[in-house]
């Protein structure tokens, strides 16, 4: 059997698709403070801690603006949304009305119909 372990300490070749370790239920994030002093522990040069600052809070920008983005496409969608149904209401409103106006008329007409037969019938 050919176990590697991989040193924690030594980041992997694609950093861009790594994925994080599995974690414990009992992990807690470190605050900002906590990382900060963790970064200024490791035993590295001053330009490669100031670059590990650099990519992470790259990558939290990013993340940011990642979910704004997430949260416009939302929105624009709820607007197309409650327009179509306000359209749909409005279409169903008026289509209604009509509705209601022509069997309106169509009972005015049976009722003129009815009363000019029991005229004929009257007179004759």
């Amino acid at each position: 059997m050919d176990l590697q372990v991989e040193d924690p300490n030594v980041l992997p070749d694609d950093i861009d698709n790594a994925q994080p370790p599995i974690l414990g239920g009992d992990f807690k994030m470190p605050s900002q403070e906590e990382l900060l002093q963790m970064i200024e522990g490791l035993n590295m040069s001053d330009t490669e801690k100031q670059e590990i600052k650099d990519n992470i809070f790259n990558n939290i920008v990013k993340r940011v603006q990642q979910e704004g983005q997430n949260v416009q496409p939302r929105f624009n969608y709820l607007i197309v949304i409650g327009c179509v149904l306000f359209m749909i209401f409005l279409f169903a409103f008026f289509g209604y009305k009509l509705y209601r106006s022509q069997t309106e008329k169509e009972r005015k007409r049976e009722e003129k119909r009815k009363q000019k037969q029991q005229k004929k019938k009257h007179k004759s």
